[in-house]
């Protein structure tokens, strides 16, 4: 997930870019991803997991890809 940034006045815009140049370190990156670390259920688990299919990273659904269109 990202955020989205919202702006009104440049400086704003400024201070925002400027939290790109920010490195965490490993140890509070993975404090931050404990914390966090929950299952936010359905359907958010759903989407994730047929994400692969609908991209078609998965590969073909069948051995012959072909033959689903005869």
């Amino acid at each position: 997930m990202h955020p989205i940034v919202g702006v009104r006045r440049l400086d704003q815009l400024q201070d925002n870019l400027g939290a790109l140049d920010i490195t965490l370190p490993t140890e509070l990156v993975a404090r931050l991803e404990a914390a966090t670390g929950f299952d936010i259920g359905c359907p958010h688990g759903f989407i994730r997991d047929m994400q692969s299919l609908v991209d078609g990273e998965a590969g073909a659904l069948v051995d012959d890809p072909q033959s689903a269109l005869r």
